[in-house]
């Protein structure tokens, strides 16, 4: 599952008929002109072309690097002590924005073992088991947050898009999930990406 669409590929013009033009030596001479010209800018503006330099990319963002100093911090405040449920949810957030879901699963479900209540980590575990491509268990878990907390906005948004993506695809639970977040919420940010999915889906 991609968190982001792919990039389209835009179709290049016809080229135009080749037309009359100025002769091949006064295009040479423009041509290095103008390289003299962009090269002394270039150094001018501290924008050198030297070891250091990097282009910019326009590519979508990747998963945050995993802060491996952070992780063995944690992890030694966990194993000195075992009740300490704050240090699991930050390894838990660590391995989730870096895109590794079973173990951001793993802290998730080890905090809701101590706090079985928390209905944020919840969320968050029952989204990262989505994101692992086990969207029963996303649901399963969607579940259990709203039967403790039934009007939690992001739950019952993550519910419309869990049950519109399993399969056989729900897409009249999913409607019906929005439709709950832009009567409970309405003239809000959740209402309008609510009502934002309904006409996705129901194209």
């Amino acid at each position: 599952m991609s968190k982001a669409s792919k990039r389209r590929r835009l179709l290049q013009p016809a080229a135009p008929p080749p037309v009359a033009g100025p002769s091949s030596q006064l295009l040479m001479g423009l041509v290095v002109a103008l390289v003299v010209v962009v090269v002394v800018v270039l150094v001018a503006g501290g924008g050198g072309l030297g070891q250091g330099a990097t282009a910019k990319s326009t590519a979508t963002p990747a998963a945050a690097a995993l802060d491996t100093a952070r992780v063995r911090t944690l992890e030694a405040a966990v194993k000195a002590n075992p009740q300490n449920k704050a240090a699991m949810v930050d390894l838990g957030n660590l391995y989730y924005d870096a895109d590794r879901f079973p173990e951001a699963i793993t802290w998730y479900s080890a905090t809701l073992a101590l706090d079985p209540n928390n209905t944020d980590v919840r969320t968050d575990m029952a989204t990262a088991y989505f994101y692992s491509g086990d969207v029963a268990r996303a649901i399963a878990e969607g579940r259990r947050v709203l039967e403790q907390e039934p009007t939690k906005v992001q739950a019952m948004m993550n519910m419309g898009v869990w049950l519109a993506n399993q399969t056989p695809a729900d897409t009249a639970g999913a409607i019906a999930w929005w439709r709950k977040v832009i009567a409970l919420y309405p003239n809000t940010p959740d209402a309008k990406q609510a009502q934002e999915k309904i006409d996705q889906i129901s194209k």
